[in-house]
């Protein structure tokens, strides 16, 4: 992203992330990168989606034996 969205490259964001709301670290890494862009000096632009992929994220961790990732 900091290598398009650059400030001295152009005045919009090019580039976005996307970001899966239902997971329950979403809020931290939209703040994580948002500081990235602030320091690095690029445009921060984002996508935020919800439900895209629950069903997959869910079984996964089901049969991984791992802890839901999903903020239910």
């Amino acid at each position: 992203m900091q290598k398009y969205n650059s400030f001295d490259k152009t005045d919009v964001p090019i580039v976005f992330n996307t970001y899966q709301c239902y997971l329950k670290d979403a809020t931290k890494r939209v703040k994580m990168d948002v500081r990235r862009a602030k320091k690095g000096e690029f445009h921060f632009a984002a996508k935020l989606v919800r439900g895209a992929y629950m069903v997959a994220e869910n079984g996964r961790a089901e049969v991984s034996f791992i802890p839901s990732p999903l903020a239910l």
